[in-house]
């Protein structure tokens, strides 16, 4: 069986038949006339399609790990277990481009690894786990991939307005209603040593204590939220501001009133990403490749310019919490932290996962910054509650050179599952990094390929209403 990149609309499974494996989904208003076993059976085939990508997206959403003598042995366990399932039966479908990107990926980190190790050295392995965790995280999103695209439109979209109205309903439930008590022991009993206990730093900065609905801490709710409700928009709403922009409007209005999270006013740029990057229902798109690139470079370059006009903001002209180590650790100290780096390491960075080469540098700036924020965190022993901003990890971790080359790789990646509009998913992703830590995890990659997934629909949304209209002509 040839790769889904060059198959026909329908593809099978040989061990697990479900059908439109990675095939261009296309929306219709389609109903089922019979009750035909053919009918039940994809009809089931979905709905276990569908139940996966809700576990994944829970999955990830909370990062349940298995834990043994106090250390991590299998992060983000239930995304792990269906990436394994997935590849288990469906390895042979996976596109030889892709597979052939990701040797080249893993090449480069390992080249990556090796020139880190003889300069600085690795004798507890934490580089060598990290490039390890970097390969496996983006194989472990590639499978929500393979598993969103066995999905009609509908119900893929159905399935992220399920998921983020569960956020909605459970921070609701956790404020007004006592779900807390039971959230709180979830989190106690999954993360023995990890679990978010700075409500006393909430009440003191928010004024109560924020919900955390089954995930690690609350910026987890507001991320997740603000990320499918826009690729949810992005695969729905094809055309601008519709009724269903400004019903979301109101839900994200009532998500930051309950979970005060900064990262759910990212929904702005990316609905605008969403605007200027991804095709319309009429087919029009905004420029060629070269004007959609530098709409996507500019985007994200106006979150750059947001953390130096904070960095110099008059103290009092702002709210208390937009000085706050989440935003100063999201939006400022990242970008100083790589200037930092760059500045001694411009080619190589400090190596995927160096957390100690990169404490070294990061802690000097909160100490030496007017803006950084007096809650415990200087305190910490990682640089891993330092810095959260994946975008800017990227280019600690990696450098300039490596930096150059993998992003590169990861546009090769975009294009060997048949995405046209690589422009959006790098803005979105590289904008809602900005919002979360840990580059080499389960739950960044996670995020990145949502996001591919949703420009996939919206560009199969573009070739149908295209092939439509030629038809239509065609008749005429």
């Amino acid at each position: 069986m040839e790769s889904f990149s060059k198959q026909p609309a329908e593809c099978r499974f040989s061990r697990w038949a479900l059908v439109k494996l990675m095939a261009p989904p296309i929306r219709s208003n389609y109903v089922p006339v019979s009750n035909s076993p053919a009918v039940s059976s994809v009809s089931r085939q979905q709905q276990l399609s569908g139940a996966l990508l809700l576990l994944y997206l829970l999955g990830a959403y909370t990062g349940v790990s298995i834990y043994g003598g106090g250390q991590i042995l299998i992060p983000s366990f239930v995304c792990t277990a269906i990436a394994c399932f997935v590849y288990f039966l469906a390895w042979h479908t996976i596109p030889k481009r892709f597979v052939g990107v990701m040797y080249v990926l893993v090449c480069t980190f390992s080249a990556q690894y090796a020139v880190s190790v003889i300069r600085q050295g690795d004798a507890d392995g934490v580089m060598l786990r990290a490039t390890i965790n970097q390969v496996a995280s983006i194989l472990i999103g590639f499978s929500a991939i393979a598993i969103s695209f066995q999905l009609p439109a509908e119900r893929f979209s159905k399935t992220l307005k399920y998921f983020w109205i569960f956020l909605i309903v459970g921070a609701t439930l956790e404020q007004f209603a006592g779900l807390g008590a039971i959230s709180d022991a979830f989190r106690a009993a999954v993360f023995p040593k990890s679990a978010y206990v700075a409500d006393v730093r909430d009440i003191e900065l928010f004024g109560g204590i924020r919900p955390k609905v089954f995930s690690l801490e609350p910026s987890f709710v507001g991320l997740w939220f603000t990320a499918t409700m826009a690729a949810w928009l992005a695969c729905t709403d094809t055309r601008p501001f519709t009724r269903r922009f400004f019903g979301s409007i109101f839900a994200c209005l009532w998500m930051g009133y309950l979970v005060r999270s900064s990262t759910i006013a990212f929904i702005a740029p990316l609905y605008v990403a969403q605007i200027l990057l991804l095709p319309s229902i009429a087919g029009r798109i905004h420029g060629g490749g070269f004007a959609r690139a530098m709409i996507a470079t500019t985007l994200v370059s106006s979150f750059v310019l947001v953390s130096i006009a904070i960095e110099f903001l008059p103290r009092g002209i702002a709210p208390e919490f937009v000085y706050g180590d989440s935003v100063y650790g999201r939006l400022v100290a990242p970008r100083l932290v790589t200037q930092a780096v760059l500045a001694t390491d411009p080619f190589t960075g400090t190596g995927l996962g160096n957390q100690d080469a990169l404490f070294s540098i990061t802690l000097p700036i909160y100490a030496s910054s007017r803006l950084a924020f007096a809650g415990g965190y200087t305190e910490t022993l990682s640089a891993r509650s330092l810095v959260t901003n994946s975008f800017f990890l990227h280019w600690i971790y990696l450098g300039i050179l490596f930096g150059l080359v993998t992003a590169f790789g990861y546009i090769k990646l975009l294009r060997s599952i048949q995405i046209t509009s690589v422009p959006y998913v790098i803005a979105a992703v590289s904008m809602i990094w900005f919002s979360i830590g840990g580059y080499v995890t389960v739950q960044c990659w996670s995020l990145f390929f949502l996001f591919a997934a949703a420009a996939r629909y919206r560009d199969a949304e573009l070739r149908s209403s295209r092939r439509s209209g030629l038809a239509r002509r065609a008749v005429i």
